[in-house]
């Protein structure tokens, strides 16, 4: 947290380079995507312009930030919003997966990337506003679909891992999917995973701020 901070930036006048540092609440998911594909499909998807409100506010922050350390005149959050959305930070993206050798062609055909073999939808049972995801939990979760290492030996299994449908704040009704495990080879059963995530998801009768 804070502390850990202010002694990562305590070190920086060692190389005597201009370090920001910014904190951010851990204890919810970032975006709606856990794991290796997952996740890349959702970075791809925001660049063609879907609304994912926690991913952006956090990326432009940081973009922002940078822009004003390389003395960008100007409003730097606005600049960061601008190449969103018109098109030059997709641009700029495929440039560097070119590149950098990679294929192209998943940013225009998600059936390129890794894809699991298998699917299984996650519904609480019941009825209430989601007052809290607990992050561990979903992480641990990935982690035995496959889409993390248990041990350092381990294999990624690359389109492995959980797609969330729900965030804190948000109305379920009882057979709502609030997620869906994506998995080929998991490291525990299926279902020990499902209940792993059901039980990272806290509900409340009383309307919950996001």
């Amino acid at each position: 947290g804070t502390d850990l901070a202010a002694a990562l930036i305590s070190m920086i006048p060692i190389r005597k380079n201009a370090v920001s540092a910014f904190n951010d609440n851990m204890d919810d998911h970032l975006g709606y995507m856990v794991g290796n594909a997952l996740e890349m499909m959702e970075v791809i998807e925001v660049l063609k312009g879907k609304q994912v409100d926690d991913l952006l506010e956090i990326s432009i922050t940081i973009v922002s930030r940078m822009l004003g350390f390389s003395r960008a005149k100007g409003d730097t959050k606005a600049m960061a919003k601008e190449v969103l959305t018109d098109g030059r930070a997709l641009a700029k993206f495929r440039e560097w997966v070119a590149y950098s050798g990679g294929d192209t062609t998943v940013i225009d055909d998600f059936s390129h990337f890794p894809q699991a073999a298998s699917k299984m939808k996650v519904t609480l049972g019941k009825t209430g506003y989601i007052s809290g995801i607990h992050a561990r939990k979903i992480g641990e979760a990935a982690v035995y679909s496959g889409a993390g290492r248990l041990e350092k030996e381990d294999t990624l299994d690359y389109g492995a891992g959980i797609e969330l449908h729900a965030k804190r704040g948000d109305w379920i009704e009882t057979g709502d999917p609030v997620a869906t495990l994506h998995f080929s080879k998991p490291r525990r059963k299926p279902d020990e995973i499902v209940e792993l995530i059901r039980g990272a998801f806290e509900l409340s009768k009383e309307p919950v701020l996001p």
